[in-house]
């Protein structure tokens, strides 16, 4: 639950990052094996709230974001990104997490801008951004991540940001973009590890042979996105001076009528269970 953004008031209830209060029950006479498994489902799906609150055009505006008349049009790449453990984080640091919200947010804003994303909504330690073109959309984040490692964070308070982009089709709107590319790039995001940036198969078409010095994009796949029957094939960015190495990528849980897909190819050994690494 820290996971995905949510925390406990002085009441003790549950609440998520907008301060609305939720509320989840399991029976005490489930199974062990059975709470295991919905634990696991719950935290899949709490991982992508956030994110999906962008799609419905909550949250406040600030003078860093686009107005319509600015947004690009047409086939657009988006990118998602956000702080993997940021609950933790804030409740370890308590009023210092400030400080260290403010030089994300300033570290990712000044990269976004230098190549010319266009911000539409920023909570939190979150941010949804658009781009014109997928190479500005690519040397973002990289020069997002690079910041970010380079940056000096408190002792034992390391900041690590998941990333996902994807290229497709959107509608401008009074408040951003909707359409279903937008929750595809969503989920691109919520799939991946604090530090991992994630493309999807449209967006590698268009880079596979221009990309920056330095990067590479390593094939994982085909994934299961949480809403979406087929799987998506999904890429990862590799940089330079950078860990390129991450657990197995949060995705949809298989059912009888969605089985699971026969092979992940990666470099690494697959895991056991979901619980390795989050």
């Amino acid at each position: 639950l820290a996971d995905a953004g949510f925390r406990r008031d002085g009441d003790g209830r549950l609440r998520d990052s907008l301060g609305t209060a939720v509320t989840f029950t399991i029976a005490t006479n489930t199974s062990n094996s059975q709470r295991v498994r919905m634990a696991t489902l719950i935290q899949d799906d709490l991982a992508m709230l956030l994110t999906e609150r962008f799609d419905q055009g909550h949250g406040p505006r600030t003078s860093a974001m686009a107005s319509p008349s600015e947004l690009p049009t047409g086939a657009v790449t988006f990118l998602f990104s956000d702080i993997e453990g940021s609950t933790q984080l804030a409740s370890a640091l308590r009023s210092d997490y400030s400080d260290l919200l403010q030089a994300q947010r300033a570290i990712l804003r000044d990269a976004y801008a230098k190549h010319h994303g266009r911000e539409i909504r920023a909570e939190g330690d979150s941010f949804f951004v658009v781009f014109a073109s997928p190479k500005d959309a690519l040397a973002a984040a990289v020069e997002g991540q690079l910041g970010l490692s380079a940056y000096h964070w408190p002792e034992g308070a390391p900041v690590r940001v998941r990333m996902g982009l994807h290229t497709g089709e959107a509608s401008a709107t009074g408040v951003g973009y909707e359409g279903i590319e937008v929750n595809r790039a969503a989920r691109i995001a919520a799939a991946a590890h604090g530090g991992q940036v994630l493309m999807s198969g449209f967006t590698w078409a268009l880079l596979k042979d221009d990309r920056p010095s330095g990067v590479a994009l390593r094939d994982l796949g085909e994934h299961r996105l949480k809403d979406f029957p087929g799987p998506e094939h999904i890429y990862q960015v590799a940089i330079d001076g950078l860990p390129a190495d991450f657990p197995a990528l949060r995705e949809r849980a298989a059912t009888p009528s969605n089985p699971a897909l026969a092979a992940t190819p990666n470099n690494l050994v697959t895991q056991l269970t979901r619980f390795i690494g989050r």
